[in-house]
């Protein structure tokens, strides 16, 4: 029980979001990996441990992580529809995107090949989903282009180091 009991502490401290190693989405009620958070690889890895010996020992934990992190956890990579479960109004959007027919969709969207996100300070930082991607807008020809290197982003590319961190304290 004194386990349980200090793993819920520790579990509790380390998802707070003034840490600044996971962020909140209110929108899902789940915990995701802080894109800019400034902790080292070492404090994800013993996250990773933490929660791996947690499962391993049946303890219940009141976590709430989006159902991609347990995919992810199987080595495969988060995709277009694990929005669904996690940032329903971003798979919205993009969804809505895709599912447009119109031969206007660059004059309607105005949408390069970019993601927009805030950082650790609040601050907006946009970066290209591929090379030159502030000169190329979203037609219907590149649609699906965009909406699979916009989930690849969120999911994959700017979690990466925090989430193979995490994913070798997992495992051991």
């Amino acid at each position: 029980a004194v386990v349980s009991t200090q793993s819920h502490g520790i579990v509790e401290e380390i998802f707070n979001p003034d840490y600044g190693m996971f962020i909140h989405c209110p929108e899902s009620h789940t915990y995701w990996f802080n894109p800019s958070s400034y902790e080292s690889c070492a404090q994800f890895t013993l996250i990773g441990i933490v929660l791996g010996l947690a499962m391993y020992n049946s303890v219940i934990l009141d976590l709430h992580l989006p159902s991609v992190i347990y995919r992810k956890l199987e080595g495969k990579k988060g995709v277009f529809e694990d929005l669904k479960d996690f940032k329903q109004s971003v798979w919205k959007g993009l969804n809505d995107l895709l599912e447009y027919s119109g031969d206007d969709m660059e004059e309607v969207f105005m949408q390069p090949f970019q993601i927009n996100y805030t950082d650790l300070f609040g601050s907006m930082i946009t970066t290209d989903l591929k090379d030159g991607g502030a000169d190329i807008l979203v037609n219907q020809e590149n649609k699906r282009e965009y909406v699979d290197l916009y989930a690849d982003f969120l999911l994959n590319k700017c979690v990466e180091k925090q989430f193979l961190a995490f994913q070798r304290g997992f495992i051991l």
